[in-house]
């Protein structure tokens, strides 16, 4: 593969990484309750926790821009063809 190959490729595995934490990631705040100023009485407490349980999960599935960081990083080294 040539450099502008590698580059793009890691750049559009970097893109879509992007997508899936934008959509997945895990919320800023640990506990929805921990910021009321009253309590909440339904269980919305224990569904927010278990969608927190399957937002970590697929927020792993952003691992390859790990990849696409390392594609770019060696078409910088590589030389122009």
């Amino acid at each position: 593969m040539t450099a502008a190959a590698l580059n793009v490729t890691g750049l559009a595995l970097d893109i879509a990484s992007v997508v899936v934490l934008f959509w997945w990631a895990p919320e800023k705040f640990p506990d929805p309750q921990a910021t009321a100023f009253f309590a909440i009485e339904d269980d919305s407490r224990d569904r927010w926790r278990a969608a927190q349980i399957v937002r970590k999960r697929l927020a792993c599935r952003a691992r390859p821009a790990r990849a696409g960081f390392g594609l770019q990083m060696v078409a910088t080294i590589l030389p122009e063809s």
